[in-house]
């Protein structure tokens, strides 16, 4: 006859009824960790782990994916809003933001941006204000501006964002000289 032996490794399991204290076969343990089935303590209890490991896991993983989501669509939306002169703190439309946020909300934390030391500092302005400063009506700010002839305007938004620099070039070159009309 011979004899064999087998090592088992056992993981202790408390009753939640009576208290006893019991040996479950670790690959048993983990089997009924993943799944919650049914097992039985030795007095005839009926026991079950509430959620399995990997299901605990699996749902951490989705509310972690949903709220990433969710903080995704927060960041964009408030980029745009952002990149349309809206103001993140306060929800109302500057003609300069960054001027605006400096002032009225000096400890908001934006991250900060250091600019390349011979890029210039484009000032915008909008197309009232262009029109007003021109001497010309809006829409030909908005023909102006869709057409090219004020360069690096930009549709933001709901509302057309125009350099101060495009002005005086538009002025230059983009009219017609004083007193010569067009033929028709």
């Amino acid at each position: 006859m011979s004899e064999t032996t087998v090592y088992v490794t056992l993981k202790h399991v408390e009753c939640a009824n009576c208290g006893s204290v019991f040996g479950i076969a670790d690959n048993l343990h983990r089997n009924l960790m993943e799944t919650g089935a049914t097992f039985y303590c030795p007095n005839g209890h009926a026991q079950h782990f509430t959620e399995g490991e990997v299901e605990r896991l699996k749902r951490e993983l989705s509310r972690a994916e949903s709220e990433r989501v969710y903080y995704k669509t927060q960041l964009t939306r408030t980029r745009n809003r952002v990149a349309a002169g809206v103001c993140p703190c306060c929800n109302r439309s500057f003609e300069n933001l960054r001027r605006h946020m400096a002032t009225k909300h000096k400890d908001f934390a934006a991250p900060e941006t250091t600019p390349e030391p011979d890029a210039p500092i484009v000032e915008w302005i909008g197309a009232a204000q262009a029109a007003e400063t021109l001497g010309v009506s809006m829409v030909t700010v908005y023909n102006a501006a869709k057409d090219g002839r004020l360069p690096g305007s930009h549709f933001t938004g709901n509302s057309w964002r125009i350099p101060k620099d495009a002005l005086t070039n538009y002025t230059r070159y983009g009219r017609r000289p004083q007193g010569t009309r067009r033929r028709r």
